[in-house]
């Protein structure tokens, strides 16, 4: 394990671990905001020249931020990554956001698939939580925060097994707030709708142009017809974790603009120009 880019860990005291917090759509815009906020904000990814790239960015612009290399699928370690994470503070934030996608039908996948995107997306984020609160019981005070997805919620063609795993994400952040509720800890899901990130705009490119896709999806997928940007994300990471939201856990948070609550897609409207 390595770490980089250290901001003087007096300059804050609680810590909020970003898994995935590197990724150039949501993982990195969890970071900006949460460092906005104040967080000193662990950076846990197994790309530590992104993950030192982003720390380094918050670092100049006067936030606390750390970069720290970890294959979040390993069986091991994880003790180890938080002791060297909690130098920096108390951890009183975990953000499951790390994961891959599969666009594929059911049928056509291979074992390999299923447990490449079980292995990341599921059980990555339940040895991250499993640790976390274990410092977050003794503490008495914690919040886990995992990034699901709408397609949890009603996938379509080729995410049945990115739904599935986004869905078990959506159980564990149930079983967290129910086992450990009486010890101070909350956990919610968010479920993200159609983010603007490379990732995204990758797999539309092999549906044609991803700009006139992304422009189709959000006039008639959407009720509020503008594109979900990775901060809308993290404000709402931000706001959850706050003591404001003290109240929330055992739930899940839907930001899709509107798209899972449409029963039918509106036709898009004529150009007035």
């Amino acid at each position: 394990m390595e770490e980089q880019h250290v901001s003087d860990p007096g300059d804050a005291t609680d810590v909020a671990i970003v898994t995935g917090g590197a990724g150039a759509g949501i993982g990195a815009g969890i970071s900006v905001e949460l460092a906005a906020a104040g967080w000193h904000v662990a950076i846990v990814d197994r790309d530590i020249a992104a993950a030192a790239t982003v720390a380094a960015a918050l670092v100049d612009e006067g936030s606390c931020a750390s970069a720290h290399e970890f294959d979040l699928s390993a069986s091991s370690g994880h003790d180890e990554l938080l002791h060297d994470i909690e130098q920096h503070g108390q951890c009183r934030l975990l953000v499951n956001s790390a994961g891959i996608g599969l666009t594929k039908r059911v049928a056509d996948a291979s074992l390999s698939d299923w447990e490449r995107l079980m292995d990341l997306d599921v059980r990555g984020a339940w040895l991250m939580s499993r640790t976390v609160l274990r410092s977050m019981v003794t503490a008495g005070d914690g919040c886990i925060i995992n990034i699901g997805s709408i397609q949890a919620l009603g996938p379509a063609e080729q995410y049945g097994l990115y739904a599935t795993a986004k869905s078990a994400l959506a159980g564990l952040t149930l079983g967290i707030a129910a086992d450990y509720g009486h010890a101070g800890i909350r956990a919610v899901c968010v479920h993200p709708g159609m983010v603007d990130s490379p990732q995204n705009r990758e797999i539309f490119a092999s549906f044609g142009d991803p700009d006139a896709f992304i422009a189709n999806y959000i006039e008639t997928r959407q009720m509020v017809p503008r594109l979900i940007q990775p901060a809308d994300i993290g404000r709402a990471v931000v706001f959850l974790a706050s003591r404001h939201a003290s109240a929330i856990t055992g739930t899940a948070v839907v930001v899709d603009a509107g798209s899972s609550a449409m029963a039918f897609d509106r036709p898009a409207r004529e150009s007035t120009e």
